[in-house]
């Protein structure tokens, strides 16, 4: 079913074996508001259409279920039977505001202000905000710090709320930055595709996270880290020494040089910061199958961190890769 705007409101199957040839539906849609509606069949055989039919009609609703004169689709208050004090017509019963300043009398006589004098434009606590303006505002009259953070409710910018700034908000949490871990064959170029190898790589946490683990077959390969910031700061990131950024996006790398015939692991340390949180997370890279990598020639266990833009080192090893296959 849809409305005019053709907007679906709600919808569904059946199915039947005949025979019989026929079937009968009884479609109930309810609280559906008055309006021009259309209902749309469509009968398949053996999943091959073989009727359509469209039939469209006005929703003029009569219901009114607490018989208050006010109809079910207007009705603010359906179930309340108001037969008076309703002046809007709304079906709801007016709250009572005897001197009409806008504050109801409940409200007054809870606050101590007076329900029979037009007092909104006072100023019951003195705290530079109107009697009426409490009510709108959902402050207490009778407090000139409704939170009780020593912020005066006329210059508390969050006056239902405790703060502790000098406007009377919380201080904003600064979230961290996140840094995907990803990695890729050094003929390949430093590319960054696929689902990251570490997502959203943890902290390390003394006597709890540890260093996450990565497999590889061996070879020689980037290993390369994605930082950014959910809240839009400028991250600065850390690979084994070498950084990049402050950056919208921070990347940086390390290449990892692999043997089979040495047991060995190498160990990759990211920092990553957005002026606010500074973290640190660790990786430990060995061969997938048991073998563990080895350092390279200089004994460090990796060739210093590449700064070189990610598209350009991409291009490269695409080109010789070409080259290498029409050798």
């Amino acid at each position: 079913m849809t409305d005019m705007m053709n907007n679906v409101i709600d919808s569904g199957e059946d199915t039947w074996i005949a025979p019989p040839n026929s079937k009968s539906w009884v479609l109930d849609f309810n609280h559906v508001t008055n309006g021009n509606y259309c209902l749309k069949v469509n009968l398949y055989a053996a999943q091959i259409l073989v009727h359509m039919q469209n039939d469209c009609w006005t929703q003029a609703s009569t219901a009114d279920a607490d018989s208050d004169g006010v109809l079910d689709a207007d009705d603010m208050c359906p179930y309340d039977p108001v037969v008076a004090n309703d002046a809007n017509g709304d079906g709801c019963e007016d709250v009572d505001d005897t001197d009409g300043d806008g504050m109801d009398d409940d409200w007054e006589n809870f606050y101590n202000t007076d329900p029979y004098v037009d007092d909104g434009a006072g100023d019951l606590d003195g705290d530079g905000v109107s009697n009426l303006d409490e009510f709108t505002n959902g402050t207490n009259p009778a407090s000139s710090d409704t939170d009780e953070d020593f912020v005066n409710d006329g210059v508390d910018v969050c006056p239902l709320v405790w703060g502790d700034m000098a406007n009377g908000c919380l201080t904003p949490i600064n979230l961290p930055p996140i840094c995907d871990i990803y990695f890729s064959l050094e003929m390949n170029g430093m590319v960054i595709s696929g689902s990251a190898a570490i997502p959203a790589i943890p902290p390390m946490i003394p006597g709890g996270i540890g260093p996450q683990e990565i497999q590889v077959p061996a070879g020689t390969y980037y290993i390369i880290a994605v930082c950014t910031d959910p809240e839009g700061d400028m991250v600065t990131a850390t690979i084994n020494g070498v950084t990049i950024g402050p950056a919208a996006t921070a990347t940086v790398g390390a290449v990892i040089n692999i043997t089979e015939n040495v047991e060995a692991t190498v160990d990759v340390t990211v920092t990553w910061t957005d002026g606010v949180n500074t973290l640190t997370g660790a990786i430990s890279i060995t061969v997938a199958g048991g073998t563990n990598f080895v350092p390279d020639a200089d004994g460090d266990g990796y060739t210093p961190g590449f700064t070189a833009a990610i598209g350009v080192m991409s291009l490269l090893g695409a080109a010789i890769a070409m080259r290498r296959r029409r050798l």
